[in-house]
Protein backbone atom coordinates (compact mmCIF):
# COMPACT_ATOMS: atom_id res chain seq x y z
CA UNK A 1 0.00 0.00 0.00
CA UNK A 2 2.52 2.44 0.67
CA UNK A 3 4.34 1.33 -2.75
CA UNK A 4 1.63 2.07 -4.48
CA UNK A 5 1.43 5.77 -2.76
CA UNK A 6 -1.96 5.13 -0.91
CA UNK A 7 -3.31 7.45 2.15
CA UNK A 8 -1.33 7.16 5.46
CA UNK A 9 -4.86 6.46 7.34
CA UNK A 10 -5.22 3.99 4.70
CA UNK A 11 -2.59 2.14 5.62
CA UNK A 12 -2.70 2.62 9.18
CA UNK A 13 -6.35 1.36 8.83
CA UNK A 14 -5.28 -1.74 7.22
CA UNK A 15 -2.90 -2.54 10.10
CA UNK A 16 -5.17 -1.90 12.83
CA UNK A 17 -7.38 -4.09 11.11
CA UNK A 18 -4.71 -7.07 10.89
CA UNK A 19 -3.53 -6.58 14.60
CA UNK A 20 -7.40 -7.13 15.03
CA UNK A 21 -7.55 -10.04 13.57
CA UNK A 22 -4.39 -11.30 15.43
CA UNK A 23 -5.64 -10.67 18.42
CA UNK A 24 -8.81 -12.54 17.91
CA UNK A 25 -6.87 -15.60 16.89
CA UNK A 26 -4.53 -15.36 19.85
CA UNK A 27 -7.75 -15.38 22.04
CA UNK A 28 -9.52 -18.11 20.34
CA UNK A 29 -6.71 -20.29 20.97
CA UNK A 30 -6.07 -19.51 24.74
CA UNK A 31 -9.99 -19.89 25.05
CA UNK A 32 -9.55 -23.25 23.73
CA UNK A 33 -6.54 -24.35 25.29
CA UNK A 34 -8.06 -22.95 28.71
CA UNK A 35 -11.36 -25.00 28.17
CA UNK A 36 -9.48 -27.75 27.26
CA UNK A 37 -6.93 -27.62 30.43
CA UNK A 38 -9.94 -27.29 32.35
CA UNK A 39 -11.92 -29.84 31.36
CA UNK A 40 -8.37 -32.54 31.39
CA UNK A 41 -7.97 -31.13 35.00
CA UNK A 42 -4.45 -29.97 34.37
CA UNK A 43 -2.52 -28.86 36.89
CA UNK A 44 -3.60 -25.55 38.55
CA UNK A 45 0.29 -23.68 37.75
CA UNK A 46 -0.46 -24.97 33.95
CA UNK A 47 -4.00 -23.00 34.33
CA UNK A 48 -2.78 -20.26 35.93
CA UNK A 49 0.10 -19.70 33.55
CA UNK A 50 -2.53 -19.77 30.22
CA UNK A 51 -4.46 -17.31 32.05
CA UNK A 52 -1.30 -14.98 33.12
CA UNK A 53 -1.03 -15.53 29.18
CA UNK A 54 -4.53 -14.65 28.04
CA UNK A 55 -4.79 -11.81 30.25
CA UNK A 56 -1.12 -10.13 28.52
CA UNK A 57 -3.13 -9.78 25.47
CA UNK A 58 -5.55 -7.06 26.96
Amino acid sequence: MIEDGRELADVVGQLKAVTRALDKAAFALLSNELRRAHADGDRPEQIEELEKVFLSLS
